[in-house]
């Protein structure tokens, strides 16, 4: 990968990365049990030039990691449960930026002393499935050494907050749940709920920044199969909780929770070749005011969108090709 400013401002040096890895994996079966396996060399090299007042930075980084993991499997049920150790070496933005990124409305500080990421995390999940009842949950365990992070620090430069990469041993863990149900005899309809949620911290208990808030997923849906040449195939309700984010890093603020509704549909019309699929709709139907804990633009109070209303298009193109024997 190659990195060249042509621009008068500069966020991250000319730079080149090469990164080069190599793997291997075994699979086997005993009985219920299926095992899997797996070993991964990786090596970065990044070499950027002084571009600016960005100094020069030669760095080459190494890692091996492995992973192994179960399933068991017995009429509907699922067991999975796997162990893995992982690497991760910063990239360019990470090390070496120094301006203001202007998707982010930040201005970025990179850290040239960054060392490897590694990972070590456990994770179990069970899944139950029968004709009309899904069952799932994944909860995990993470400990990082040396995790990166960008986190804000109270400091402005040209009126744009500023924001460091840092580097500091870490606990992630958390998990997700679904529920998917559609009753007999009326298998059009669906009913379904999904929950997630993340926790990150230091080895002191200390909350990290820019973790998402725990959300809460639940929609109603009908699929419909129809003859005619034009027939709604889709409606969904849907409704989206965001829980209250009071875990927050250093210079981070609080955010509200917030519920958002959306309504869709999507209309079928069937075509000799071509069908076509029309999706139509409103987002935030309540014109709910609300600002993300992730939103790039929460210091500057800016909320997310309101009432959106949206419709798209898409046309499957087959091209059939006569070929003579």
């Amino acid at each position: 990968q190659t990195n060249k400013n042509d621009g008068k401002e500069v966020l991250i040096p000319d730079a080149k990365t090469n990164d080069f890895g190599v793997y291997g994996l075994s699979n086997f079966k005993v009985h219920a049990f299926t095992f899997q396996a797996g070993i991964r060399f990786d090596n970065r090299k990044i070499d950027s030039k002084l571009t600016g007042t960005i100094p020069a930075l030669k760095k080459n980084y190494q890692g091996l990691t492995f992973s192994a993991g179960t399933v068991y499997t017995k009429e509907n049920n699922k067991i999975r449960a796997n162990i893995s150790n992982g690497f991760r070496a910063p990239n360019t933005s990470e090390l070496l930026s120094d301006g203001v990124h202007e998707g982010t409305n930040r201005y970025e500080i990179g850290n040239p002393n960054l060392k490897n990421e590694s990972a070590t995390q456990l994770d179990v999940s069970y899944d139950y499935q029968s004709e009309h009842f899904q069952f799932s949950v994944n909860p995990f365990y993470n400990y990082i050494k040396d995790y990166v992070y960008l986190t804000p620090t109270n400091q402005l430069i040209d009126n744009t907050p500023v924001y460091k990469y840092l580097q500091k041993d870490a606990f992630l863990y958390g998990g997700e749940m679904g529920i998917h149900y559609h009753p007999h005899p009326i298998d059009w309809l669906h009913f379904a709920t999904t929950f997630a949620t993340v926790f990150a911290e230091d080895t002191n208990k200390n909350p990290l920044p820019l973790i998402p808030q725990s959300k809460l997923n639940n929609s109603i849906s009908a699929d419909f199969k129809s003859d005619k040449k034009i027939f709604v195939q889709k409606i969904f309700l849907q409704d989206i909780y965001k829980f209250k984010q009071p875990k927050i890093g250093q210079f981070e603020t609080e955010s509200k929770a917030y519920n958002l509704v959306n309504l869709g549909m999507s209309v079928k019309i069937k075509a000799k070749s071509n069908p076509i699929n029309i999706d139509l709709g409103v987002k935030n139907m309540f014109n709910t005011k609300y600002i993300d804990h992730l939103s790039r633009f929460k210091d500057l109070g800016i909320p997310n969108p309101g009432r959106n209303y949206y419709i798209s298009l898409k046309m499957n193109f087959v091209n059939k090709i006569n070929a003579k024997k």
